[in-house]
C-alpha cells in the first residue's frame, strides 16, 4: 500500500508480452477442498448432498435446488471424523449456476465445539488456494 492508501496489483505477462491483472483474493477463511455428505432439512424440503470446499465461515454445497440469496437455511455436516454431524445454521450468500451448480453459504451461530471441530478438519487437509 502506498502513501495513497493505493494497492499495487501486480500482473504476469502472457506470451505475447500482454499484462494478465491477477485476481485478488477476497475470502476472508482460507478452504479446503473437500466432498462431505450435507443435509438441508426444512418444513417442505430435504435434501442429501455434497460439499465442494468448506472453510472456517461456510461451505459450498452442491445442488441444484438451491435457496435464494439471503435465505437462512438448516444444514447437518458430516466431516467423516466418527463424531455426530454438526447441525448448524447457515446463511445463503452466493449462488453459483454453472457446474456444479449450488450454494455458497456461510456458518452463523456455530457453537465453540462445532468451530474446533471444523478448524482441526482444516489443518488435517491442504489449502484448496495458495497465497504467492
Amino acid at each position: 500500500m502506498d502513501s495513497n492508501g493505493q494497492v499495487t496489483v501486480p500482473t504476469e505477462l502472457s506470451p505475447r508480452g500482454e499484462a494478465i491483472p491477477r485476481v485478488i483474493e477476497r475470502r476472508r477463511f482460507k478452504r479446503v477442498a473437500a466432498t462431505l455428505a450435507v443435509t438441508e432439512t426444512s418444513d417442505t424440503n430435504f435434501y442429501v448432498g455434497l460439499t465442494e470446499d468448506i472453510s472456517e465461515g461456510g461451505i459450498f454445497v452442491a445442488t441444484h435446488v438451491a435457496e435464494p440469496i439471503g435465505s437462512l437455511v438448516e444444514l447437518t455436516l458430516e466431516l467423516g471424523d466418527g463424531a455426530e454431524p454438526i447441525a448448524f445454521k447457515g446463511r445463503v450468500r452466493w449462488l453459483r449456476e454453472c457446474e456444479p451448480q449450488g450454494m455458497g453459504v456461510m456458518f452463523e451461530g456455530l457453537s465453540a465445539e462445532h468451530q474446533a471441530r471444523i478448524a482441526a478438519f482444516m489443518r488435517s487437509r491442504s489449502p484448496e488456494f495458495f497465497d504467492d
